[in-house]
């Protein structure tokens, strides 16, 4: 057998392999996109935010979306509100939310402009729950940003202003046209939790040592709110009116003079009710969320401070 035929088969064989898979992640891709919604309860909210918004866009009335993460998601009793508005005055109002867990104003930013500031979808009201350090400028994971959060026109500022790495555009560019990729740290839990005995107990133990050994840092750069009154300002320009709420945490916090001169300076309204009277500890099962007793009384707070 000559040498260029062995090369020939070689070469022949390589592109077998490549084909193969190539074949596989695409079958995988259209596998994974009817599937993802199951994954986790928070990505069946984040793929139900079109349909959300178009029953935004078809309400008759006073449409007011709430928006922060599980902290909001758990602290406002959606029907107390609704009747809090209609008392106050609001014409037939409907409370829709968008609260995806584990998010912050970037999320928040970027969300709302992809999702509910359609001209012929848009709230007339946002209020804007937020908790210690939500509204302060951060990185987030640029396969989520790309995949749920950053709309296609919004798509050069995020790439200017929050993927500072070569690395991180890569990631956001890829995660843009491949579901697979972006959901891969979702997926990888069920696929081990099946495969591999004890996975998620060695898991949790293997963070909490990664977590003990890190080394705390010696100062924390000062936070910079761009995020907050970029979304304050393309709310102001489109008539939406928007109140931010302090929502109650089982610790004390305060809301910096930045962070108020933000709202307000931006055209926003304030409302300062991370203490109210009459909650407990107890109304703070897991030392965070709000239980539902706890979010009536913070919902009737909210309504009154509303009026």
């Amino acid at each position: 057998m000559s040498l260029s035929t062995s090369s020939s088969k070689r070469l022949a064989g390589e592109w077998r392999v490549i084909l193969l898979l190539v074949g596989f992640l695409l079958a995988a891709e259209l596998l994974i996109r009817p599937l993802e919604p199951h994954l986790s309860r928070d990505l069946a909210q984040i793929r139900h935010l079109p349909q959300v918004a178009e029953e935004l866009r078809v309400h008759q009335g006073w449409k007011v979306l709430v928006v922060g993460n599980s902290l909001s998601r758990c602290s406002i009793d959606i029907a107390l509100l609704t009747d809090g508005l209609k008392q106050a005055g609001r014409t037939n109002p409907k409370v829709f939310v968008f609260t995806p867990d584990g998010t912050s104003i970037i999320n928040w930013d970027y969300g709302v402009r992809r999702y509910f500031l359609n001209p012929s979808a848009k709230p007339d009201e946002i209020i804007l729950g937020f908790g210690r350090s939500h509204l302060a400028d951060g990185a987030d994971d640029a396969s989520r940003l790309a995949a749920y959060y950053v709309d296609g026109k919004d798509v050069p500022l995020a790439w200017a202003n929050d993927l500072t790495t070569w690395e991180q555009k890569g990631e956001f560019m890829l995660s843009r046209v491949s579901v697979l990729h972006a959901s891969r740290y979702r997926i990888k839990p069920h696929v081990f939790g099946t495969l591999v005995p004890d996975y998620f107990d060695v898991t949790q133990w293997m963070n909490s040592q990664s977590l003990a050994h890190q080394a705390k840092p010696t100062s924390s750069p000062k936070a910079t709110h761009r995020h907050l009154a970029a979304l304050l300002a393309v709310c102001r320009t489109a008539g939406v009116k928007v109140t931010a709420v302090s929502i109650p945490l089982p610790e004390p916090y305060v809301v910096t003079d930045d962070e108020i001169t933000t709202i307000t300076s931006n055209g926003a309204r304030w409302l300062p009710l991370q203490h109210i009277p009459g909650l407990q500890r107890s109304n703070f099962p897991d030392g965070y969320h709000l239980n539902e007793a706890g979010a009536r009384v913070m919902t009737q707070a909210l309504v009154e401070a509303l009026r």
